[in-house]
């Protein structure tokens, strides 16, 4: 009889003990694996092969759109109109690969450079009421007044008409010099944040910031790797299909709608999203994943996963064609389906992906996923 209670209580003791120890395959693991993986060389590679270059890009850009915007501004004409929308293109579409940077320099001095360079759609009335009163100091104008958003509508605006805005318009030297206060403005954030990164120390700071709590790197990366892939799906896809106004489509909502541009500048955030997310040719989330061997639905690792969905993403919007906003009139159900596609990643990288490496969303979102 004890040597049956014995045996019993032992097959329950193992029970307990299976039942509570973390398995790598786990949908409600909460903590990483205990694991060797070097976490200072996936943000090294990340700072020195992904953060620092895709700065210096930028920075290299509006200073380019500076100089154009100086020859326009000094010569109004056809051609160097054309030359100022070709190199605003160049620096919106650089911005796309900066964008989830939102940490660090990126929010020093009380802003968010993502809120102060590319809150979309631009107030088009304030813009302008702006203009008719001179304004040219626009540090604490309205978000939705400033950044590439506000610069796209004053350089593309009404088509037919926007040189003579510039040249023969009552208002067209205060438009100018507002254009030049909005350029000034960009590049010298762009500035500021690159050498912030680049020569200040940042960089070092970055690389040398070690775990998973609130507040690292890890944590920041992750975070606002989330958030700026929740930004493409809701406010460049969701918010335009009308999903928040009963299926009325909104294309006026789209960024680049001015330019023409929106599907090519989500293209490029795609493709960024997963610059990040392979480490560039250096390491990445998905060498992090892989030494984990995290596999939430028991079969295919959770990298494989993640990375296949990017790119399904990234081949369907370098399809799609632009404006984005003729798109939307004439095949509604294709952009929705790109939509639909974004949400079947965000479990992924939201709760799996999160859940693997110990890190805690600590940003604010109403969409409910």
């Amino acid at each position: 009889m004890k040597n049956n209670i014995l045996q019993i209580s032992l097959s329950i003791l193992f029970f307990i003990v299976i039942s509570i120890t973390p398995a790598c395959n786990s949908d409600n693991t909460d903590e990483p694996s205990v694991i060797d993986f070097d976490i200072a060389e996936l943000l090294q590679d990340v700072g020195n092969q992904v953060i620092v270059p895709n700065y210096q890009a930028f920075a290299s850009q509006s200073s380019a759109l500076k100089n154009v915007a100086s020859d326009f501004v000094n010569n109004p004409d056809e051609s160097s109109l054309d030359n100022l929308k070709a190199q605003f293109q160049n620096t919106y579409t650089a911005y796309q690969h900066i964008s989830m940077f939102e940490f660090g320099p990126a929010t020093d001095n009380g802003y968010s450079l993502q809120e102060r360079l590319n809150t979309f759609p631009a107030n088009i009335e304030q813009i302008e009421t702006q203009i008719t009163a001179a304004t040219t100091d626009i540090d604490s104008q309205f978000k939705s007044t400033v950044g590439l958003p506000a610069l796209e509508y004053v350089i593309y605006g009404t088509e037919e008409q926007q040189l003579a805005l510039f040249t023969t318009d009552a208002q067209a030297q205060n438009r100018l010099n507002y254009l030049a206060a909005l350029i000034n403005d960009i590049d010298n954030k762009a500035q500021q944040i690159y050498q912030a990164w680049a020569t200040d120390g940042y960089l070092a700071t970055f690389t040398n910031s070690m775990g998973n709590a609130d507040g690292s790197s890890l944590s920041n990366l992750v975070n606002q790797f989330n958030y700026d892939f929740e930004t493409l799906k809701n406010f460049k896809f969701k918010i335009p299909l009308g999903k928040f106004d009963g299926g009325v489509i909104q294309p006026h909502k789209l960024e680049g709608y001015y330019s023409g541009t929106s599907a090519q500048l989500a293209y490029e955030q795609a493709q960024a999203l997963l610059n990040v997310f392979e480490g560039g040719t250096g390491t990445g989330f998905d060498d992090y994943l892989a030494e984990l061997n995290y596999r939430p639905e028991g079969e295919i690792a959770l990298e494989t996963d993640i990375e296949q969905q990017l790119s399904d993403i990234i081949s369907a919007l370098r399809q799609l064609p632009d404006p984005l906003s003729e798109t939307l009139v004439t095949d509604k159900a294709r952009v929705d389906q790109i939509h639909d596609q974004m949400q079947l990643l965000v479990p992924l990288i939201k709760r799996e992906m999160t859940s693997a490496f110990g890190v805690k969303i600590s940003y604010q979102d109403n969409d409910g996923d």
